[in-house]
């Protein structure tokens, strides 16, 4: 992707609405990784306006698609999000802290960090928040 492929995601009248602000302060775009996209040539604006349209339709497919990907795979059961650290275990984990074991202690039995064992909470105020 490009400097210009950016530029241009909005589509063609809105690239072709920048290059009118660029050139009517008085200057012109001149991308020198890719000579074609110089405004001070008519030709330049036409494909740059070319290219903001291709740009625009691939972002609509790439979201189309990815939103068909989501919905197939919440139809197939797949959770989203990070997984939950301690499923079967944050119980234990709580009892022992609110006994007043250090939180360090807790982590190393459990491999995760004390910053997990300081956030666990009982059951019923994790329902509330």
């Amino acid at each position: 992707m490009s400097a210009l492929d950016r530029l241009t995601r909005g589509g063609p009248f809105k690239m072709l609405s920048v290059l009118a602000e660029i050139t009517s302060r008085g200057a012109a775009y001149k991308f020198l990784a890719e000579p074609w996209a110089d405004t001070t040539h008519e030709l330049g604006e036409v494909l740059a306006a070319l290219v903001g349209y291709i740009a625009r339709k691939t972002r609509e497919d790439i979201l189309g698609r990815t939103a068909a990907g989501r919905e197939r795979a919440r139809l197939r059961g797949v959770k989203f999000g990070a997984a939950q650290a301690l499923p079967e275990q944050q119980s234990q984990a709580l009892r022992r802290r609110q006994s007043g074991e250090r939180l360090k202690s807790i982590a190393a039995c459990f491999k995760v960090s004390s910053t997990m064992i300081a956030r666990l909470k009982p059951k019923a105020s994790r329902n509330a928040s």
